[in-house]
């Protein structure tokens, strides 16, 4: 009988294995057949070789996880507004739609679509808050894929604008909720910015997983230029992604041209060393809305010697102490210092009463220790103040 080896210490952990599929709209999957299509679930319907790829891939490749995420350059709420039409639409909601069939597809996987824009951290607001306020300000909606006609017929809550007219205020129904104010973004007609971001912010997210970063585009202008930069620059793949850049343009199944191994580190600091890419590519120190919206830039190009921005960039996040964290951790190291010293002998100054008061002000529970010291401390306090009534214990 072959035995079987239950110790977990020797049985191999399997790695987490994530899909990653990156999608172009315009062209890609908004193909012409798409745009001409009168059927109600147009998405699905017109990109069957699509639909059928990312299903087979996922079990040949044993994911335990799909994420959708946007590979177009409508990286902002603006960007969309300005691509969408009544042809056409929001790639946001065609992203959600998209993520709702394979879910139900793929059950069990866990399948969602990740929001993030590069929007979110030009704008220095937390990943996806643009395209969640997008969605959330559009209540009356008719279900993507309708064709024109249908619009004033159907309607649900999927966050599509019932208007067919998508270009014009007058148009949208009522906001229910304030004004937003969007992000921008600089628009990178490489996707160079968006392909590093999207695959560092992920790694960094999931570093022990597998994970497999599929891209598609449907310009050889796009696709082809990506395919040759990261050919010579493996290292600013992370170690731990695939990369798969495909081209899809509706009539057949997407074509691979190239896949690499990533051989470089994870950047965890990706939300900066985007803007220093930005930076780069305006030659400016500082970006700011003004400075990078309107504009057009080829970020591939504007870095230059992308060995030296190799060299340049910082990986590692910062770490920032807020008050309050900054407060706790002071509080912890006096508490455990009390416990092991003669807390009658303790000369009570002016900086430990400080401190004392920090302790109550954010209920530091640092250890049994430290609860047990700060008690005694407080025992302390009281006796000295037999002999010392002035002094003051009240919180600020």
């Amino acid at each position: 009988m072959t035995e079987v080896n239950l110790n977990p210490e020797t049985v191999p952990i399997k790695n987490k294995k994530i899909i990653v599929n990156s999608v172009d709209f315009d062209g890609c999957l908004f193909h012409a057949g798409y745009c001409y299509s009168e059927l109600k679930d147009r998405l699905i319907r017109t990109n069957p070789h699509f639909v059928d790829f990312i299903l087979e891939q996922s079990k040949q490749e044993a994911a335990d996880e799909i994420i959708f995420i946007v590979g177009s350059n409508r990286q902002s709420e603006e960007i969309d507004r300005n691509n969408s039409n009544w042809v056409k639409g929001s790639c946001f909601i065609a992203l959600e739609e998209l993520t709702k069939f394979f879910r139900e597809k793929l059950t069990p996987l866990s399948c969602f679509a990740n929001r993030y824009l590069l929007a979110d951290d030009y704008d220095n607001v937390p990943h996806g808050e643009n395209f969640s306020e997008f969605i959330k300000r559009y209540k009356k909606v008719a279900t993507p894929g309708l064709c024109p006609s249908d619009l004033e017929d159907e309607g649900e809550d999927l966050g599509v604008p019932v208007t067919p007219e998508y270009d014009s205020d007058d148009d949208l129904p009522p906001l229910p909720l304030p004004p937003y104010k969007y992000g921008q973004w600089l628009f990178d007609d490489s996707k160079i910015s968006i392909l590093y971001t999207q695959m560092h912010k992920l790694a960094s997210e999931n570093p022990n997983a597998e994970i497999v970063y599929n891209f598609y585009d449907d310009r050889w202008d796009i696709y082809q230029p990506l395919a040759d930069f990261f050919k010579k620059h493996p290292d600013l793949i992370p170690a731990n992604v695939k990369l798969n850049i495909y081209a899809y343009s509706g009539s057949k199944t997407p074509g691979n041209i190239i896949t690499l191994e990533g051989k470089g580190e994870i950047d965890f600091n990706y939300s900066n060393n985007l803007k220093l890419m930005a930076q780069k590519t305006l030659g400016v120190d500082q970006l700011s809305r003004k400075v990078i919206a309107y504009q057009s830039v080829n970020i591939m190009r504007g870095v230059g010697d992308w060995d030296v921005f190799k060299k340049e960039r910082v990986l590692t996040r910062p770490v920032l102490k807020t008050e309050n964290e900054a407060a706790i951790s002071t509080g912890i190291t006096v508490a455990n210092e009390v416990a092991v010293a003669n807390i009658e002998t303790v000369s009570l100054n002016s900086t430990s009463a400080s401190l004392l008061t920090q302790n109550s002000l954010f209920k530091v529970e640092a250890t049994a220790a430290a609860k047990v010291s700060n008690d005694a401390m407080l025992v302390s306090i009281e006796k000295q103040e037999e002999a010392s009534p002035a002094l003051n214990r009240s919180a600020p």
